[in-house]
């Protein structure tokens, strides 16, 4: 749950392995404080991640410690030209971030933002796949379909959860389903019921943990009673 500590349990959790050059991705909110929070619990200096696209690139080419990096800034970026109509993409700042080998460690926040597997975002957290170490964290765990959590853990786990379908078919009861695309008839598989609860909820139980506000901050009340007086209108 949200305000237990998630931030400076995952900084010591890598700080306790010996890791040092680490890259956090985050909302762009938070880079800031994930930057404060960093060389708060490892006493290091810490890139934030932001500025120009020089001031970025000046910044990734110095970097030895912790980096923060936003998700806009992290995911690939389709780009139209007005006068010849022709797509392009960049990569934006991952190519750049890709081009250290030695990132010891990364730790991804409100990782449910990559639930759906298709979007710019998920594919540029999945270029991260291969650094060793991998934290995901999120104070929203609860996905609209329980087939979402596929993203999660082929981000962690990319040698096991290679393919999606394999996935959905392994887990999960098939679905057949007819839509219509441009007035045509179609048939496409959805992932329905799970078949194999027990199993996937072993292996949740071995890769992640959770932490409740009454179990960890057991003296909080329920409720806190504020009274606020207005004057009649």
């Amino acid at each position: 749950q949200q305000r237990t500590g998630k931030t400076p349990t995952a900084l010591m959790t890598m700080k306790n392995k010996g890791l040092t050059k680490i890259l956090i991705v985050c909302p762009s909110s938070a880079v800031l404080q994930w930057q404060e929070e960093y060389e708060k619990w490892y006493g290091e200096e810490c890139i934030a991640l932001v500025g120009t696209q020089a001031q970025r690139k000046a910044k990734l080419k110095a970097w030895t410690q912790g980096l923060v990096i936003g998700y806009d800034s992290l995911k690939i970026v389709d780009h139209k030209n007005r006068e010849t109509g022709e797509h392009s993409h960049s990569t934006g700042d991952l190519e750049l971030v890709l081009k250290h080998k030695d990132i010891e460690g990364v730790i991804v926040d409100e990782v449910h933002r990559i639930k759906n597997r298709t979007t710019k975002a998920a594919k540029a957290i999945f270029k991260l796949s291969k650094i060793q170490h991998k934290l995901a964290l999120s104070g929203t765990p609860a996905i609209k379909e329980q087939v979402d959590i596929y993203s999660m853990l082929h981000f962690l786990y990319p040698h096991i959860f290679t393919s999606y379908w394999n996935f959905v078919y392994y887990y999960f009861e098939e679905v057949l389903k007819i839509i219509y695309v441009g007035g045509r008839r179609k048939e496409i598989t959805e992932a329905g019921v799970l078949k194999r609860p027990e199993e996937m909820q072993e292996f949740l139980d071995l890769i992640s943990t959770s932490r409740k506000r009454k179990d960890v901050m057991p003296w909080l009340p329920d409720k806190d009673k504020v009274d606020i007086r207005l004057e009649p209108t």
